[in-house]
């Protein structure tokens, strides 16, 4: 799967109902509100076999209320080490995960 952030800026007044069609739809793996210029934070995992902006664009774009979207890709995720206060990671890869 591929991990993908997606930015949401919803029309005045609709972020509330975006996020419920968005729940409704069950296409996010976590979903936030936000501060700043975008209302929506989510999470979305694509599956390998599919194309991302298709992803995106089938699943979500059509929820009435939404204004402008931004797509973040990852490629890698870090998790935190000890617990000295220092800034340690380390890149965290399949096997990683299950640990």
């Amino acid at each position: 799967m591929t991990r993908v952030f997606v930015q949401i800026r919803c029309r005045p007044g609709t972020a509330y109902s975006v996020a419920n069609r968005i729940a409704d739809r069950e296409i996010y793996a976590q979903l936030y509100s936000t501060s700043g210029r975008f209302d929506l934070l989510l999470m979305l995992h694509v599956p390998d076999d599919e194309d991302v902006g298709r992803y995106i664009h089938d699943h979500l774009l059509d929820i009435d209320g939404i204004e402008r979207t931004e797509t973040i890709m990852t490629y890698n995720a870090f998790w935190p080490i000890g617990h000295d206060g220092m800034a340690k990671v380390k890149s965290a890869k399949a096997t990683d995960r299950d640990e």
